[in-house]
């Protein structure tokens, strides 16, 4: 079963967060977020803004794309896919992941 886009985007922010030695809290302050806010993003339970991607990078110290290391074809597709607004005419084999 492939993961979600949503919850790959998550687990890499936990990953380098936990490898800043940060908390959820202190991510939360650096990006004006609520810490509830930090632990769905984490989970994969929210989609978050361009703005709080950005946000998120910043605080992490990392570039934003950074965030989207652990994406695969097979992610997206299956994001894509399971999305409510999808888009006929979307080629996921042509994106470029790397």
């Amino acid at each position: 079963m492939a993961v979600s886009a949503l919850v790959l985007l998550g687990q890499t922010i936990r990953e380098i967060r936990i490898g800043r030695g940060m908390t959820q809290q202190q991510l939360a302050d650096l990006c004006s977020r609520h810490r509830t806010f930090i632990i769905s993003i984490e989970k994969g339970r929210q989609n978050a803004s361009t703005m709080t991607l950005i946000r998120l990078a910043s605080a992490l110290r990392v570039l934003p794309s950074e965030l989207f290391g652990k994406f695969t074809k097979s992610a997206m597709r299956s994001s894509v896919l399971s999305s409510e607004s999808r888009d006929d005419d979307l080629d996921i084999d042509r994106i470029r992941l790397g």
